[in-house]
């Protein structure tokens, strides 16, 4: 027995499991094979746009629409019962046309999110796990006034020229190996209220809202209970400005580790860290704003 692929222009979603709660829709742009727990959706080409199609249907939560508990489903005959407001095939394709526009800049900016991410985590290990300026400074490379390729002048009187010997190896002269203990004011985990999240009330931040450094993903937003933000408030669960936020999320298929995220934030008033697994961590010192997303 052959797999038939589906089309370009098939819309695509999880029908059953996890993979279901997190509503996450793909169009299709060559012909794909997708597995049992998949299910995919093509309009009629003569009445419904494929791309509004696939906005359309983006709008709903199927999560709300499922069948079963412990393992929630989609069944075709749900599916198929949602009801679409569909404008004229011209207007149609205009709106399309326009929100792909949008879809096509986001994907840039994701882009260059990414190349920036990792120029970022390449400075910080050139700076605080290999200490290059001091290296640079101890063998005369570097000299005041002068800059180095991640090396500004401005920086030269921040980095001491030499390094000690410490218990976790060499680091430059002057600094200390410390906890997270010893520097944190706060370091809480997240909690989810019973019931889950509801649709209005305080905004809170769960794992599939963070995409990465300074990437935050809005259209997943839930809120919880402000009786129960009240708690959390109490026990300093709520997420401040400029926390320090992480996030981690099962391992992928083959891999042996979970996948952590740390990001920091700039947060409205009244926002909470909704999952369990995730933990806030809040400095004593200034807070910093580097790499941030503002939530609210």
């Amino acid at each position: 027995m052959r797999a038939k692929p589906f089309p370009p222009e098939t819309v695509i979603f999880a029908k059953i499991g996890e993979g279901l709660k997190q509503n996450r829709l793909r169009f299709l742009i060559k012909p794909t094979l997708i597995d049992n727990n998949m299910m995919g959706a093509m309009p009629m080409s003569d009445k419904v746009d494929a791309r509004f199609f696939f906005y359309a249907l983006s709008q709903f939560d199927f999560g709300e629409i499922t069948v079963g508990t412990a393992l929630p489903y989609l069944t075709v005959r749900f599916l198929s019962e949602i009801e679409l407001s569909l404008p004229p095939l011209s207007t149609q394709r205009a709106i399309s046309r326009v929100l792909g526009a949008f879809d096509d800049k986001i994907a840039l900016n994701a882009k260059m999110n990414a190349t920036l991410e990792a120029m970022a985590r390449a400075l910080f290990r050139s700076w605080f796990v290999d200490f290059e300026p001091v290296r640079a400074k101890r063998s005369g490379r570097w000299r005041r006034g002068e800059t180095l390729p991640g090396m500004p002048a401005a920086l030269y009187d921040i980095f001491p020229a030499e390094l000690t010997a410490t218990e976790l190896g060499d680091a430059p002269a002057g600094w200390q190996a410390r906890t997270l203990g010893d520097e944190l004011a706060a370091l809480v985990s997240g909690s989810r209220p019973r019931g889950g999240a509801v649709k209005s009330g305080v905004p809170s931040i769960g794992a599939e809202n963070v995409l990465g450094l300074g990437q935050y993903d809005f259209s997943k937003e839930k809120y919880v209970p402000p009786d129960f933000f009240d708690r959390l408030k109490r026990r300093d669960a709520d997420v401040r400005n400029g926390d320090c936020c992480s996030t981690r999320t099962a391992p992928k298929s083959g891999a042996k580790h979970t996948s952590t995220r740390v990001f920091l934030t700039q947060t409205a008033p009244s926002t909470s860290m909704r999952s369990s697994f995730a933990c806030i961590m809040r400095r004593r010192s200034a807070t910093s704003t580097f790499g941030s997303v503002r939530i609210g």
